[in-house]
Parts: structure tokens; sequence; C-alpha cells
């Protein structure tokens, strides 16, 4: 073999060299995208109903009174589930049945001394207002059910909380929470009786026995509502479960 053939030969043998390390390149780079593709796996998406809408909004709204936030208005729940509808439509069967049903102050013969917050000359009108709390994975809707007085300084307030997770449209109830969190029901009530220890006026024990109900808030942070009993007076607290 003279020097020509065996350059040749060399050229060649580093043409098919290269040609291997790229067949090699391709093959460990598709390997890589496929198990990239596995272990990152599509992002989840809201379940909206319309994107182009707020994921709670309102219509049919009558205020009676603006100065009092008095409001009778029917709630959508933009999120594309049995759930949510469920929740909604019991939300708007409620308001139906409050819409409208207000006295006035003007229409009583209550003494106007006994008249403590005048809003718009309405004396009582049962309301459900509602707070949303938005965080990237839960939607909580907190309906709160209440009697406003214009005889009364404190309302006589039913609250009730709805937690939905965005990305598979499921209300959550306490036990789903619990264990979604990885805690147990020992838990919560340690943490409530740590809480309400410092003040000696409080019935711990009835407090506990009272129940709680677990929702997220707008940074997505574990909350907790109870009942507290303090002698004969019992009022709503929320407190954070961290």
């Amino acid at each position: 073999m003279n020097k020509f053939e065996k350059n040749s030969l060399c050229v060649v043998g580093f043409i098919l060299f290269i040609i291997l390390l790229i067949f090699i390149g391709n093959v460990g780079l598709k390997l890589l995208n496929d198990k990239k593709q596995v272990d990152t796996p599509e992002e989840q998406k809201v379940l909206y109903v319309d994107e182009n809408k707020d994921i709670v909004y309102y219509d049919n709204i009558t205020t009676i009174s603006e100065d009092a936030n008095l409001i009778y208005r029917d709630i959508h729940i933009n999120l594309d589930s049995e759930d949510a509808r469920k929740v909604e439509e019991e939300l708007n069967a409620k308001m139906a049945n409050i819409r409208g049903s207000y006295t006035l102050i003007s229409e009583s013969d209550v003494p106007s001394e006994d008249i403590i917050m005048d809003y718009d000359d309405i004396l009582e009108a049962e309301i459900l207002d509602y707070t949303i709390y938005n965080s990237t994975t839960y939607l909580t809707i907190l309906a709160n059910n209440y009697t406003y007085y214009a005889t009364l300084e404190d309302d006589i307030s039913d609250l009730e909380y709805y937690v939905f997770n965005k990305y598979t449209g499921k209300l959550l109830d306490n036990e789903t929470i619990l264990n979604n969190e990885n805690i147990t029901n020992e838990d919560i009530t340690n943490r409530i009786s740590t809480y309400l220890a410092t003040d000696t006026g409080i019935d711990v024990d009835g407090t506990i026995n009272n129940g709680y109900d677990l929702f997220y808030n707008q940074y997505g942070e574990l909350m907790v509502k109870i009942l507290v009993n303090m002698g004969e007076v019992q009022y709503n607290e929320v407190i954070s479960f961290n």
C-alpha cells in the first residue's frame, strides 16, 4: 500500500468516525429529550369555562345600600366541573330566596333612638356576601350569609367555605385537605389549642368540639376557621395553621 492509499484510508476512517459521533449524539439527545418529557409532565392548566373572564364573577346585581355593602348578586364560578356547577346553583338558589326581602326604617315603628346604623333607610336585610381567595392552585369562596340589623352593631353570620382545586375543578373537604397537606385532625386541634391557650377566658375544649373549616387564603396558605366559645358569647376566628 502506497502513501496515497494510506492517506485515503485515514480520510475515509476520519469521516466515518465523525458520522458515528453525529449518530451517537443524535440518539443520545433523543433519549435525553424523551426522559425530560417523562420527568416534566405537561404544564397544568386552570379549567376555565371562559379564559376571558375572572375565575369568579357576578351578574343580576341589585344594590340596596352601597354604604352598608348590602348587595344581591348571582355568582358564577368559572371552572369547568360538576362540583363548580353544583355549588354555583346552590348559592344562587339561596340568593333567590332572600333577594328583595328587606324592610325599611321609614315603614317601621322602631324608635329612632334604637337605630344604631342608618344606611339608606334599611332596617333589616338578609344578605349573602362573598369573599374570594384566589391562589395559584386553589380557589376559596367564602359565603357569608348574615342578617343586617340597623339596631345592632354586630351581624349574626353563618360562614361557609368552598375550596376548589383549580386544575381539577374538584371541591375539597376537610379530609381531602388534610391528606393533601399530609397532616392529621390531631395536628389541627393541637394548633387550635396552642393558639387559644393564652386567653384564659376561652373554653378551649368547647371551641374544639365546635369543629373547624379548612381553606386556603390568597397566598395558598392553609387557614383554620373556628367558632370560639367565650362564656355565653361565640364568635368566628380564623388562624393560620403554620
